[in-house]
């Protein structure tokens, strides 16, 4: 069983063993369904990368990624969500995520994360 953030902002999420510093995206990202890929700095796609996001009334939903850095969660209704990607080793990513049925088809999240210190 992974620990999770007790209080404030990041509540309910995942705390990675070496978590130290938390890179966050300065604008949302609207899709119409979170998916993803996630890769390192080299451009290596990331197998096991906890990605969870939680909604307006505190809920968390998660999944890893697979061998080839993608992730998807179905099946989630449109509104904002706070998302965070943990890897040990790696900095987290926070962000906000907006569901909406008026974003591209395609559109999908592709974040890069950066070694820990």
């Amino acid at each position: 069983s992974q620990e999770r953030f007790e209080t404030g902002w990041l509540k309910g999420f995942t705390k990675s063993p070496t978590e130290h510093i938390i890179d966050d995206p300065s604008k949302p990202f609207t899709l119409r369904g979170v998916r993803g890929i996630v890769l390192d700095p080299s451009g290596a796609e990331m197998d096991g990368v906890v990605v969870e996001i939680r909604d307006e009334a505190g809920r968390i939903r998660g999944t890893k990624t697979n061998r080839k850095g993608a992730f998807k969660l179905g099946g989630v209704p449109k509104g904002t969500y706070k998302f965070k990607l943990t890897m040990n080793g790696f900095q987290s990513v926070v962000g906000d995520i907006v569901v909406s049925k008026k974003a591209n088809k395609s559109d999908a999240l592709k974040i890069v994360m950066k070694h820990g210190v």
